[in-house]
């Protein structure tokens, strides 16, 4: 049934990360028309969506087009632009998925990662054996202050 799916775009495809990280539609630039060049000029265009923007003043589109890891255009409504004018190398089309941006989130739990910090890593591999287990502890404790540990 269209407008059923959902495709988060940071976690459909690993190729299209970049573009996940830049999908912002305010900045997105109004359509060009480039009749004279033959070759792809957009990278992809993802065509018959139900974009959900996070922009309240056009809070929907239907189709994206996107150069070198940015938003080129966004259509707002059914056809308001022919994604075919920029040419792209691909086209995907959505059959009415829904596009969400997305963002890649890179962190970490500070209390988490600072204990582990003293911890020795005791997991197979790299300790193979007891006599590895051994050595391994028996390093840490040579690196570490009395009471400390």
């Amino acid at each position: 049934m269209p407008g059923s799916g959902c495709l988060i775009l940071a976690a459909a495809d690993p190729a299209l990360v970049p573009v996940a990280s830049s999908f912002a539609f305010k900045g997105a630039r109004p359509p060009r028309r480039r009749l004279w060049n033959p070759r792809p000029v957009a990278d992809l265009a993802l065509v018959n969506a139900n974009v959900l923007t996070m922009d309240p003043g056009r809070p929907r589109a239907s189709a994206v087009v996107i150069t070198g890891g940015r938003i080129e255009a966004v259509a707002a409504g059914p056809t308001p632009f022919d994604p075919a004018e920029f040419n792209p190398a691909q086209v995907v089309d959505l059959r009415g998925a829904t596009l969400l941006p997305g963002f890649n989130d890179a962190h970490n739990h500070m209390t988490g990662f600072g204990m582990s910090l003293a911890e020795v890593d005791l997991r197979s591999p790299p300790v193979g054996s007891l006599d590895e287990l051994y050595a391994a502890i028996a390093r840490r404790a040579q690196t570490t202050a009395p009471g400390t540990g």
